[in-house]
């Protein structure tokens, strides 16, 4: 697992729409990312300026760092001729700069405000421009709410690589599991591939494989439950997963495993899985042999001797074995982030939701 250091809060993004029909935020004392757009003509109404005042003062008070999406569309909303005038009426914290502003113009603005640029159109010249600027800049990818139209993974690697090489921070959206925001209610989503994919799953891929330095929640909404398993990652590095588990076994949920620095790729090893099961399980008959499909729970019987105990996931199917016995699976949503699980992570078996 990535050490954590430069990926420091879990953001979300809040539309007026949701807030003014009640949409519930949790304070926060950790100054968390609250992604907004003032350039919404969907969301334009006689009542708009007023309306999003009161949002944007509501999510100050909660604690929240807001990054506010701009176009020159913006100055007309608020009837503003600049940056520094529409920070007069509301508490904006960064800029999200989208069309109608210059490269020389950026960098002028971010000796004002922190700034935060497309991630998508930054080349390599704008970037080496940023750097050289000592501009302070953070570059953002859109999310795209059409199926099929999310960004590919060799694509989102080249930029993320190309603007760390310059020292320009990256962050990304990654969909909710509750309210989806509409129209098409199917995912804020950066990436096509996490599309249907739990928050959880897609936060740690973002994190493992893409090595981003913030993630966003696109749509309105996501579960309590996945909020907690994004924040225990990400404040302890520690993997919760869903699993439906024998009852004998019960004593295995919530008990902290890690996974063999030596385990092959398909077939995780747990660390713990014999010193402890020789305490907690001695006796460990044979089964009536199963199938070990993708996401098995598997513990060695009684007929590997003294290797009894041996407690794996498997990440891809295997047939039966009469010396292996088939105590669980992974449940079915967390099979994407079975396949997210590296080498010396910890991980912490949940039966139900807490």
């Amino acid at each position: 697992m990535k050490k954590l250091q430069t990926l420091k809060q879990l953001g979300r993004t809040i539309d007026l729409t949701s807030f003014t029909n009640g949409l519930q935020l949790p304070p926060t004392t950790t100054n968390a990312p609250a992604f907004v757009s003032l350039q919404m003509p969907e969301e334009y109404s006689p009542t708009y300026c007023t309306q999003m005042k009161q949002m944007l003062t509501t999510l100050k008070e909660l604690g929240y760092y807001i990054i506010a999406d701009v176009s020159k569309v913006t100055y007309e909303y608020f009837q503003v001729d600049s940056l520094e005038q529409l920070q007069q009426q509301l508490p904006i914290d960064a800029y999200r700069l989208d069309f109608g502003f210059s490269v020389q113009e950026t960098i002028s603005l971010s000796r004002h405000f922190p700034i935060v640029v497309n991630a998508s159109t930054c080349d390599e010249e704008t970037a080496i421009a940023f750097k050289e600027a000592q501009a302070d800049i953070l570059a953002m990818f859109n999310y795209y709410p059409r199926p099929e139209t999310g960004l590919d993974e060799d694509f989102m690697h080249d930029v993320i690589n190309r603007l760390h090489k310059h020292g320009i921070r990256v962050a990304a959206f990654i969909a909710g599991d509750e309210r989806k925001r509409g129209p098409i209610y199917k995912g804020l989503v950066t990436l096509e591939k996490h599309r249907y994919m739990t928050p959880m799953a897609q936060f740690v891929n973002c994190v493992e494989e893409f090595d981003l330095d913030m993630v966003l929640v696109g749509d309105p909404s996501v579960s309590t439950w996945e909020i907690k398993r994004m924040e225990r990652y990400l404040n302890e590095q520690v993997t919760m997963i869903k699993a439906d588990i024998d009852p004998q076994y019960s004593d295995y949920e919530g008990k902290l495993f890690t996974i063999r620095v030596d385990s092959p790729n398909a077939l995780l090893r747990i660390e713990e899985g014999r010193s402890y099961n020789a305490l907690a399980h001695p006796n460990i008959p044979k089964l009536a042999p199963r199938s070990r499909t993708k996401g098995s729970i598997t513990i060695d019987n009684e007929a590997y001797a003294r290797y009894k105990g041996e407690l794996q996931l498997t990440r891809k199917d295997y047939p039966a074995d009469e010396k292996v016995n088939v105590i669980g699976h992974i449940c079915e949503e967390d099979l994407d982030l079975l396949d997210q699980i590296q080498r010396g992570d910890q991980i912490v078996f949940i039966t139900r939701h807490v």
